[in-house]
């Protein structure tokens, strides 16, 4: 039961950071489109 736990856990929090990490990426390319470089 607290191997279970434990993996839930590293999941949720490794799905957490996925996340954070793609839509931070998204909105770097969003951010980064808003200015006409050329």
């Amino acid at each position: 039961m607290k191997t279970t736990k434990k993996l839930l856990l590293s999941l949720s929090l490794l799905g957490t950071i996925l996340v954070f990490s793609t839509s931070a990426t998204a909105a770097c390319k969003v951010h980064l489109g808003d200015f006409d470089w050329d």
